[in-house]
């Protein structure tokens, strides 16, 4: 083989193994956050009046050294606000109304 070659090779083989471990860090951070479950969940939380909106980010965000994701669930004219972690543990002490 020739030295070009071998620096190709070598290359090639640390970019797949940078990018195998970066997936594995990843895979361990996001694994168990799944936005649209967690707003399930909260949404069964909600059952004396239907519900007549629903959001929540998909990207998570830092909350008070763990990660979490933000939401909001309208019913006719309250519209709660929501921090939950990516366990589905409330983290914003109950619910927040927002009065229209």
């Amino acid at each position: 083989m020739s030295q070009k070659s071998t620096t190709n090779l070598s290359s090639g083989l640390l970019l797949l193994a940078a990018g195998s471990a970066l997936s594995v860090l990843l895979w361990r951070r996001y694994r168990g956050a799944q936005p649209d479950k967690l707003l399930h969940q909260i949404k069964q939380e909600f059952d004396a009046q239907p519900i007549t909106g629903s959001w929540i980010d998909f990207q998570p965000f830092r909350y008070q050294k763990r990660w979490a994701y933000r939401g909001g669930i309208r019913q006719q004219s309250r519209e709660y606000r929501f921090v939950v972690a990516t366990n589905g543990q409330h983290l914003v002490g109950h619910w927040q109304p927002l009065m229209h």
